[in-house]
C-alpha cells in the first residue's frame, strides 16, 4: 500500500513538473519569437522607400524597395518587379496586395474606389497624387494588360472580390 501511494505521488509530481516545464518553455519561445519579429521589422525599416495612402478606403501603408524581402505580397503591399519608381519620367508602376480577409488583406476594399478618387504616394520625400481613370476586371492569367500612357501611371491590382478567377485593375494617372 505504501508503494502504491509513493508511486502515485511520484507520478503526480512528475506530471506537475512536466506541465510547468512545458508552460515555461512555450512562453519563452513565444517571447523570443515576438522579440525576433520586432527585431526583424526594425532590421528592414531602412528598406522603406515611401507610403501609399488611399483615404477613401483607409489605407496608409509603407512601400518597400523592390528587392527587399518585405516587398512581398504575402507580407505587405508590393511594388511588382519591372515597375518604374515614382520619380522616373513617365513612370509606370504596378502595385499588388491581397484582398479577402486576414491581416494581410490590404486591398480588401479596393473595389470601393471609383473614377476620380485619389491615391497618394509619398516616395523619397516627394508627394504624388494619382487620380483613378479606369476600373475593370480581367481573367487571371499570371499577367495583366494595361495600356501605357505618356504620363506617370499607377496601377493597383488584387483578386476580384466579385468574380472568381478574375483580377481587379485600378488604373490611375498623376494628377495635373
Amino acid at each position: 500500500m505504501k508503494y502504491i501511494k509513493f508511486i502515485i505521488i511520484i507520478v503526480m509530481y512528475s506530471l506537475i513538473c512536466f506541465q510547468t516545464y512545458n508552460k515555461v518553455k512555450v512562453n519563452s519561445i513565444s517571447l523570443s519569437t515576438k522579440i525576433g519579429n520586432n527585431i526583424q521589422k526594425e532590421k528592414h525599416k531602412e528598406d522603406i522607400i515611401g507610403y501609399i495612402t488611399i483615404n477613401k478606403i483607409g489605407i496608409n501603408k509603407e512601400l518597400y524597395k523592390i528587392d527587399s524581402i518585405e516587398n512581398n505580397v504575402d507580407k505587405n503591399i508590393t511594388i511588382l518587379e519591372g515597375s518604374d519608381l515614382f520619380d522616373e519620367e513617365s513612370a509606370f508602376t504596378i502595385i499588388a496586395a491581397h484582398s479577402g480577409t486576414g491581416p494581410i488583406a490590404y486591398f480588401k476594399d479596393l473595389d470601393k474606389l471609383n473614377k476620380n478618387d485619389e491615391i497618394e504616394i509619398n516616395y523619397n520625400g516627394n508627394n504624388y497624387t494619382y487620380v483613378v481613370k479606369d476600373i475593370w476586371n480581367t481573367k487571371k492569367t499570371g499577367s495583366i494588360n494595361v495600356p501605357k500612357q505618356n504620363k506617370k501611371q499607377l496601377v493597383l491590382t488584387t483578386c476580384s472580390p466579385n468574380k472568381n478567377n478574375y483580377q481587379l485593375i485600378i488604373n490611375s494617372t498623376l494628377k495635373e
